[in-house]
């Protein structure tokens, strides 16, 4: 039954409320409030650096360009650029000159035109074996300023030179003397009329040409034949370090004879001979670790140890006598 003060309509409803009333009562108390998030401190640089709303994200980064690095690039293009735009130029040069000679060759009483291309490949094979000749004798005086270059007839060093400078000589005349050839005959051939025969004593010169290449050539190859470079023989350490040891022991041994004829000059020991003073004060002074005096009595042959260390004490009044000097 429902008490005038309830304010429930049904005293079911009052009863399910006082029983929720004591479990309330008898669980814990749990909080259910939400903990604030931690704040995050970010540096400045992200917040600086952070994309705005509506902007792109950033690319990643480049690494930046060593310095030099794009000359060093550039360089390197520039110097294939211009080894290929000289190759082409050598090619049609050799083409545009091979074609004049070849015409002025034939128009020559010498021999007829299907023979005639020989005589360019002669004049300008000249030109190019004394390039190659130049070149090599070149190489050939640096590797004898090293120390490297052996001549065939073992001739000396200021002959080898000398040699040298004649071979030289020789290989630019030879190259000055075919690029005249082929610079007057390409004149020559651009000053002719078309078709117009040489003159008699032009085929004269022009049928020349090949037996004095010949010669010349001939004589270009035994010059550089006669040349030869291998490395230097290797030299033996060993051998290296006894010779300095030889020459060192040697001259410790002079200065240990020096002091011996100290020691005779100022009256002492004077029944030992500068030999053996010499050798007792070099086992004193010079081996380590030093031996016994017993030891080296028995090595120098005196009769008593005694005799060792007044060497020793000789030997030491000359030396500080002597230091100043």
């Amino acid at each position: 039954m429902t008490t005038p003060d309830s304010p429930y309509p049904h005293p079911t409803i009052e009863r399910l409320h006082a029983l929720m009333t004591a479990i309330d009562e008898r669980s814990p108390k749990i909080g259910l409030a939400p903990e604030p998030p931690a704040e995050v401190s970010w540096p400045d640089e992200a917040i600086a650096t952070r994309p705005r709303p509506g902007e792109d994200l950033p690319g990643p980064r480049r690494r930046p360009t060593p310095a030099g690095e794009a000359e060093i690039r550039t360089l390197k293009i520039a110097r294939f650029a211009a080894t290929v735009i000289m190759a082409l130029m050598a090619v049609a040069c050799f083409v545009l000159s091979f074609s004049s000679l070849w015409d002025l060759a034939s128009r020559s009483v010498s021999w007829p035109r299907h023979l005639a291309w020989l005589w360019p490949l002669i004049v300008d094979g000249v030109v190019v074996v004394a390039t190659i000749a130049i070149r090599a004798v070149t190489k050939t005086s640096s590797a004898s300023e090293e120390g490297l270059l052996v001549d065939v007839v073992h001739a000396g060093d200021d002959q080898a030179r000398l040699q040298q400078r004649r071979d030289k000589a020789f290989f630019w005349w030879m190259l000055v003397a075919g690029a005249s050839v082929s610079v007057a005959s390409n004149g020559l051939h651009s000053l002719l009329p078309p078709g117009q025969p040489l003159h008699p004593w032009l085929s004269v010169v022009i049928g020349c040409v090949p037996a004095c290449a010949l010669l010349v050539t001939t004589h270009a190859l035994q010059r550089l034949s006669r040349l030869q470079i291998r490395p230097p023989a290797e030299v033996d350490g060993s051998e290296v370090v006894s010779a300095r040891a030889a020459a060192v022991a040697e001259q410790r041994a002079g200065k240990w004879h020096a002091v011996a004829a100290g020691i005779h000059e100022r009256g002492l020991l004077t029944n030992q001979s500068t030999d053996v003073l010499a050798t007792t004060m070099t086992y004193l002074f010079d081996v380590k670790p030093t031996p016994s005096l017993r030891s080296i009595a028995a090595q120098v042959g005196v009769a008593h140890h005694d005799m060792v260390s007044r060497v020793r004490d000789a030997a030491l009044t000359v030396l500080n006598d002597t230091a100043g000097q």
